[in-house]
């Protein structure tokens, strides 16, 4: 008889071993190396707990998706109310949930972005955005900013300038990525639409600013050119104000969402457009279709979320405990020259940046036996951010500030 391979070690290294064996290696061991080796238990508000009983804030939410506290019990209540009451639905069949969630939605997103197409995550609605810019323009060229990170899908990958993207083949044709000081000259008559994010969060939180945006805007529209603007992680109150496109005073003509729409609790993202743009659906019914994208219980969980988003305003919070933050952090930085370059960021969402990649990684572990959890960016890999629950307390700030000190102490 073949005798078990965990036996004889303890339970959380069994899992750890069968992760290995079943996924990967190499991401086990990515994981572990920022100090994640723990085995989560589930969480509440603004914490996790591991399999031990400890108790850590999460300063990750799963890159911007907790926005409203882990195990939000309104919207847990809601998702198991609605796999009693609904069916899955039919993704090429009309429901009350799928109406119910495009009129929320429509009034809750700023601006003239009043039609909406629901998928599962973050890649699909970007893929889904950029072939809708091409079918409705006419033109294939699709121009990105360098810094940014849009997801693991085919246009996602060739419109994001990672170390690993040779690995996956070739591009997908007529795209490309260009810096921030050349992007308004490389838009032309061929270009059918130019994609960023208002905020590169994985690249120190760089912020494009409200003069830069508004210039974009004014150039796609000149040679028009349709501006996309990716906010899966800058939505939903993160940045302190519901999108950050809103704060800025500069409307896209498609805004990319991301699975902070059901804050987390039920797979969902999608995108908004203008009704102008609907119009290429009414001839290209199938352009980008979704299995369960628009799945009846995640309507229902997502209107749930948008009722509590309007009901707590977490954006104002957001605003006042990221300023917190990012103060506290900065006298950090400042009283530890040798460890840190600088430390930026904008609501929630704060980018501390260490002198190398191995001090970013080691203060992730020692953070972690501090009690908070946050990782290093994927593109600035000297960047640590911190993306907490937007309904982070005063005192929970606090704590932040106080663990991120006493990981200083172990570098």
């Amino acid at each position: 008889m073949q005798q078990n391979k965990f036996q004889d070690v303890s339970t959380e290294e069994s899992l750890f071993l069968e992760a290995e064996s079943v996924f990967s290696k190499g991401l086990v061991d990515s994981i572990r190396a920022r100090g994640h080796d723990f085995i989560e238990q589930g969480g509440d508000d603004s914490f996790l707990f591991d399999s031990q009983g400890n108790r850590y804030i999460d300063c990750l939410t799963s890159a911007s998706t907790y926005n409203l506290g882990r195990n939000n019990e309104a919207i847990i209540d809601e998702l198991q109310q609605a796999s009693r009451q609904t069916d899955q639905g039919l993704f090429v069949t009309t429901s009350e949930e799928k109406v119910a969630l495009a009129k929320s939605l429509s009034a809750f997103v700023p601006g003239p972005l009043n039609c909406m197409l629901m998928q599962v995550v973050r890649g699909e609605p970007f893929d889904g955005a950029c072939k809708l810019a091409r079918g409705y323009s006419g033109r294939s060229e699709i121009i990105s900013l360098k810094g940014s990170w849009y997801g693991q899908t085919g246009f996602a990958v060739s419109l994001t300038e990672r170390d690993d993207r040779e690995d996956f083949g070739s591009s997908v044709p007529e795209t490309r990525v260009v810096d921030k000081d050349n992007l308004m000259s490389s838009i032309n008559k061929n270009t059918a639409a130019v994609i960023v994010e208002p905020v590169q969060v994985e690249s120190h939180c760089r912020l494009l600013g409200p003069g830069y945006l508004r210039e974009l805007r004014e150039v796609c529209d000149k040679h028009g050119a349709l501006l996309i603007f990716d906010e899966t992680q800058t939505g939903f109150g993160r940045t302190g104000s519901r999108f950050a496109f809103e704060a800025v005073g500069v409307n896209p003509d498609i805004l990319i969402l991301g699975e902070a729409i059901t804050n987390g609790v039920f797979p969902m993202a999608g995108i908004m457009y203008t009704e102008a743009l609907k119009t290429f659906f009414e001839g290209s019914v199938g352009l980008h279709i979704s299995t369960f994208g628009g799945h009846d219980v995640g309507c229902r969980v997502a209107c749930k979320a948008i009722a509590e988003y309007e009901r707590v305003k977490p954006w104002d919070n957001a605003s006042i405990m990221g300023d917190k933050l990012l103060e506290g952090l900065k006298a950090i930085v400042k009283d530890n020259p040798q460890i840190f370059e600088s430390v930026q960021g904008i609501g929630l969402l704060t980018s501390l940046k260490l002198k190398t990649e191995k001090l970013a990684l080691d203060f992730c572990v020692s953070a972690k036996e501090a009690g908070i959890i946050v990782m290093p960016a994927l593109l600035d890999k000297k960047c640590v951010l911190f993306r907490p629950a937007l309904t982070i307390t005063d005192s929970e700030v606090d704590m932040v500030l106080r663990a991120s000190m006493e990981a200083v102490k172990s570098l």
